[in-house]
């Protein structure tokens, strides 16, 4: 499997982040760059990755919906741009994992 380097964007199209990943048939996995991300956004990951860590999985519906509502987009090298779903970033570990919703060129 190839690895591409992808960059998140919020609904501004400002970059959040920058992650290197595979495709991994029904999501894409790998690695992600948080220098960027707004203190805001890095807040809501570091509270996601607590929560999964904590096995605090009451708490899992509502930070998954904050991350949602972050509404990213991820470009890739090829400039086709794709929202996010089921966005996972472990800050810690500095992984990543995602599916890339319909694809809009």
């Amino acid at each position: 499997m190839t690895s591409q380097t992808a960059r998140l964007l919020d609904p501004s199209r400002a970059v959040v982040a920058v992650v290197t990943v595979t495709d991994e048939t029904d999501r894409f996995g790998g690695t992600i760059d948080l220098s960027s991300t707004p203190p805001t956004i890095r807040a809501v990951f570091d509270e996601f990755e607590e929560i999964v860590n904590g096995q605090m999985f009451s708490f899992l519906d509502e930070v998954e919906a904050k991350v949602a509502a972050l509404g990213l987009i991820a470009e890739f090298p090829d400039g086709t741009t794709a929202p996010v779903a089921d966005l996972q970033v472990y800050p810690t570990a500095g992984e990543v994992s995602f599916r890339a919703a319909v694809a809009v060129g």
